[in-house]
């Protein structure tokens, strides 16, 4: 198409460096120069009809006024609008009395020469877009000199004696009577067009009605070269009408096909064809696929898709622009194609025009009919069309691809949120599964772990397939998922071919009882270290773009992560499970040497009541007769067996098993039995222990068990230091200062505190570091702190508890 109705001329009249930049210009002008008004005058008179300059600018060196004159005189150049570029505005009044429409002074810019300069160009394109219009509407209308020529050839014949006269191409054969002159036309279109003749009998012309016939055959020429100009007029018209309305259609089409089928059906109102189809190259540039075709009649379905290198495609590859032939007389030589398909079926006549983006081939437009062969004409205007096409293809290829990108996206950023909202095993591998599925559409997915002898493949999870009643297999390195797992790579190296070998197939299918088509494998890859494969069978594709490969990478890298943490997460259980059995293990074996060390002085507690027992039950039966004395000894009797009771009660309540649930335990309760318990001890290594414990709650939050069991430890342990240092006096107090509750053993002397660091530092074996440790820790589980305090007079084993709000 010509682009002149689009691109508007404007001729400058001056020096080239007064010329203004290009960039000053509106879009879509194109800026001509002459030195002078004499040069302006040539060039208007030579410029073709189709596309006169818009608008005149004279140069800021010229005298305006005169040039405007001697522009104004001359009937080629008044009627286009000039504009005067002045250095100085007091030459304004002058350039606009000679004719100027408009000034504009030096410096130019971009604002001023766009308003100025705008609505001249815009009249001349709304002049321009009615001539369209009107031809347009002309399209179907017969010639008028074509058809008055017409009207008058009977009259002509008449005036020769010829009975019939006409305007026909030269028949070369022989002729029989009627007989007939024949006067060639002259003519640039019609060099085989005659003027016929027809006489009854042998016709006698003077030279004078000769040379009036051939006057004649001339301006039949004439008219007939000027009837074909205004055919061609309204044809280009009417295509550029067409090709307007299809970029318009094209543009609003946003899916690949119903673009492809609209401009298969625009293509057709263009010119003639009985058959026409569009095919998109793949993405290895290997193959050519059908997108769109249509057919007036029956014809064999072509194929889905064609080698891109081979035949008829592949001799068209090497084309820059469309080409036309005949499929009879003109084919020319092609590369051999082993699949090609017989494009005369489809018509004798074929215009194939590559479709081309940033002069990369994408596919190939193909037009074909039976009866008429295409002309320069068609072969331009399909050059439009397949432009258009291409653009638009490859815009909705890459929105589709934008599209399913997006989708893919979030289809990963749903599958990372499952896999990691969840730290069971089984539940990970099954949404794996079912994820990867979802996202490299395939017939079945299947998730296989590297086993512990890392030597082989076990099925873990699997979608779209029954899971065998027994464990599946793989040896590691075998078939494509044993070699990806090996490899620590995707499957195979070509994504354009996941058919698998047959006897891998057969492998595959005796192992999992499905038929298989073809696989990918991507290996699952965590830390650097390959875990598993996940293997897609029976995708619906024989490829795999690159997009998909990467999506089926990330993917893979997201599955790695989710199990990788779920078996951290069950080593971490596992290795807590072991920790709590430890402890519970300690903390018994704490209370079996807090019994220990109590035992005696226990026995002690205990047998004495038994004594006084025995002895007031002995005195009780001698003074049988007196109910009174009777009396006063089984008192004296029941406060021992209380004594007795409560000894043990504290001991049970030191050995029983602890609670599973936490309780509010008065802090000051648990002291006064630790200290009841250890009282005897104490004494036994020469130590006192003296109370300051307030007769109100101390509650905190814990395990009474476990705080009774950190109290006595604390307490035992600074009497066994004290007892070996000639014992002392140890005092116990108890106080709360900002929610948190203090327990102090201070003493003056002997010193104990660093001994008791050692024991917390581990440079002590002795059974009573063990203890004041297991303190710590208990304290430590129940948001505490133990510390170790010098101050001037005194030496301090401090518990700090975090008090509990009743």
């Amino acid at each position: 198409m010509d682009n002149n109705f689009l691109t508007q001329t404007v001729l400058f009249i001056g020096r080239p460096e007064n010329a203004p930049d290009a960039d000053l210009l509106p879009a879509a002008v194109r800026l001509r120069q002459e030195a002078d008004a004499a040069g302006a005058l040539a060039y208007l008179r030579r410029a073709p009809e189709d596309a006169p300059p818009s608008l005149l600018l004279i140069g800021p060196e010229q005298e305006s006024a005169a040039v405007c004159r001697a522009l104004q005189a001359d009937e080629w150049a008044a009627i286009y609008p000039a504009i005067a570029i002045l250095s100085d505005a007091a030459c304004r009044t002058a350039a606009l009395e000679a004719g100027a429409v408009d000034y504009l002074l030096t410096p130019l810019s971009q604002v001023e020469m766009e308003t100025r300069l705008s609505p001249w160009l815009a009249r001349q394109r709304d002049q321009r877009a009615r001539f369209l219009r009107r031809l347009q509407e002309d399209v179907n209308a017969s010639a008028p000199l074509t058809q008055a020529l017409a009207e008058h050839l009977p009259d002509i014949a008449a005036s020769f004696g010829a009975s019939d006269i006409q305007v026909r191409r030269i028949n070369r054969q022989e002729t029989t009577p009627p007989h007939t002159l024949l006067f060639p036309l002259p003519g640039k279109n019609h060099a085989d067009i005659c003027l016929q003749l027809t006489f009854a009998a042998p016709p006698r012309l003077t030279p004078r009605g000769k040379q009036i016939l051939f006057w004649l055959a001339e301006i039949v020429g004439v008219l007939l070269d000027i009837g074909q100009a205004q055919e061609n007029v309204q044809r280009y018209a009417t295509q550029s009408a067409l090709l307007t309305l299809t970029f318009r259609l094209l543009s609003e089409q946003t899916d690949l096909a119903p673009l492809l089928d609209t401009a298969l059906e625009r293509t057709s109102m263009m010119m003639p064809a009985s058959a026409a189809s569009i095919w998109l190259l793949s993405a290895d540039g290997k193959w050519l696929t059908l997108a769109a075709s249509f057919s007036s009649r029956f014809i064999p379905p072509l194929p889905p898709r064609l080698p891109a290198g081979t035949g008829l495609p592949g001799w068209a590859a090497q084309l820059e622009k469309p080409a036309a032939l005949d499929l009879l007389t003109e084919l020319p030589e092609m590369p051999p194609a082993e699949h090609d398909i017989s494009w005369a079926e489809n018509g004798r006549y074929l215009l194939i025009a590559p479709l081309r983006r940033r002069r990369e081939l994408t596919g190939f437009l193909i037009e074909q009919n039976e009866t008429t062969a295409y002309s320069p004409e068609d072969t331009a205007l399909i050059e439009e069309v397949a432009g258009l096409v291409a653009n638009a293809a490859a815009n909705a290829l890459d929105l589709k691809t934008a599209r399913e990108t997006g989708e893919k996206q979030r289809i990963l950023y749903q599958m990372s949120r499952q896999l990691t909202s969840s730290l069971e095993m089984d539940a990970i591998l099954n949404r794996a599964a079912v994820w990867m599925s979802r996202l490299c559409p395939a017939e079945y997915s299947l998730l296989w772990l590297v086993d512990d002898s890392q030597t082989g493949l076990r099925l873990a999870a699997a979608f779209g397939l029954e899971r065998p009643s027994q464990t599946v297999t793989l040896p590691l390195g075998e078939g494509r998922i044993g070699q990806a797992a090996v490899q620590g790579r995707i499957l195979p190296d070509d994504p354009a071919a996941l058919t698998l070998p047959q006897k891998e197939k057969e492998q595959l299918q005796k192992r999992l009882g499905i038929s298989v088509r073809n696989l990918l494998a991507a290996p699952v890859t965590y830390q650097k270290l390959c875990i598993g494969v996940v293997a897609l069978i029976n995708k619906t594709s024989d490829a795999c773009p690159k997009s998909e490969l990467d999506m089926v990478v990330t993917a893979s890298s997201i599955v790695a992560g989710a199990i990788g943490n779920a078996a951290l997460y069950e080593r971490a259980r596992r290795l807590t499970a072991e920790k709590e059995r430890s402890r519970q293990q300690a903390v018994q074996s704490a209370r079996l040497a807090v019994v220990g060390r109590l035992t005696a002085s226990l026995a002690h507690e205990i047998n004495n009541p038994l004594q006084a027992v025995r002895g007031a039950l002995t005195l009780a039966l001698e003074e049988s007769g007196d109910p009174e004395a009777v009396r006063e000894y089984a008192s004296l009797a029941l406060a021992e067996v209380e004594r007795v009771t409560q000894t043990v009660a504290r001991m049970r309540r030191v050995y029983a098993a602890e609670r599973q649930t936490p309780e509010a335990v008065d802090v000051g309760v648990a002291l006064r039995e630790a200290a009841a318990l250890t009282q005897k001890e104490l004494q036994r290594h020469k130590t006192s222990l003296q109370l300051r414990i307030p007769e109100r709650p101390f509650p905190v939050w814990g395990y009474a068990q476990q705080l009774r069991l950190a109290f006595l430890n604390a307490t035992l342990t600074l009497g066994d230091i004290m007892g070996k240092q000639g014992g002392g006096r140890l005092t116990l107090r108890l106080a709360e200062t900002n929610n948190l509750i203090y327990a102090d053993w201070l003493a003056a002397a002997p010193p104990f505190v660093t001994a008791v660091q050692k024991m917390l530092d581990g440079e002590s074996m002795q059974e009573s570091g063990f203890g004041i440790s297991l303190c710590r820790d208990i304290v430590a589980t129940h948001g505490g702190k133990l510390h170790l305090l010098k101050q001037s007079d005194s030496q301090i084993l401090r518990i700090e508890l975090p008090a509990h709000s009743t």
